[in-house]
């Protein structure tokens, strides 16, 4: 059925994915699929995305019609690179009080790969972000004031502090740049 006034769900349906596409022609994340699950992975939740806009670059990220917070590339927001000196992507979804929404690994060249260590032990790196206050001080394997802790990924600790690293300081200039960083 047409939505001739562009309203309802044919709109809500155009506008989230009119933002995933601007959010994925700005961020260079792989088409497809994979660039909406990433999106996803790093702000779940999210009806809709914004386009990119700000310095350093973010994307807002809606529930409904409310800004619930904001989507990041780590490579566009602090040049991330990983171990082997070469690109490394983090989407980060930050809300507006300063909690992580979640993070994805977007891109990376990293040799651990080859030795044994899984994308899948990566992803439950990066998911032990989701829900940490940036404001609060984090260091890998160190207890979090919830009682959580960040852990290295065995076998990959480089890695793990390089990602760790590009998703704290992309997160913190981002928040830094949106006045996010009030009292914790």
């Amino acid at each position: 059925m047409a939505d001739e006034g562009g309203t309802g769900a044919v709109t809500s349906v155009r506008r989230y994915f009119s933002g995933v596409v601007a959010v994925v022609l700005a961020l260079g994340v792989a088409s497809g699929a994979g660039a909406d699950e990433v999106l996803q992975r790093a702000f779940p939740g999210a009806d809709r995305f914004g386009a990119m806009a700000g310095a350093p670059p973010a994307a807002p990220a809606y529930r409904g019609e409310e800004l619930a917070g904001y989507v990041f590339s780590s490579r566009q927001v602090v040049a991330s690179t990983g171990y082997s000196a070469k690109p490394l992507d983090v989407m980060v979804g930050l809300g507006l009080d300063g909690v992580i929404a979640g993070v994805a690994i977007a891109e990376h060249h990293e040799p651990i790969l080859m030795i044994g260590v899984s994308t899948a032990d990566l992803d439950a790196f990066a998911a032990q972000y989701r829900g940490l206050d940036i404001r609060q001080p984090v260091r890998l394997d160190e207890l979090r004031p919830d009682g959580r802790t960040v852990e290295a990924v065995s076998g990959a600790t480089i890695s793990s502090l390089v990602i760790n690293d590009a998703v704290l300081r992309s997160a913190r200039a981002v928040a830094a740049s949106r006045g996010l960083l009030g009292a914790a």
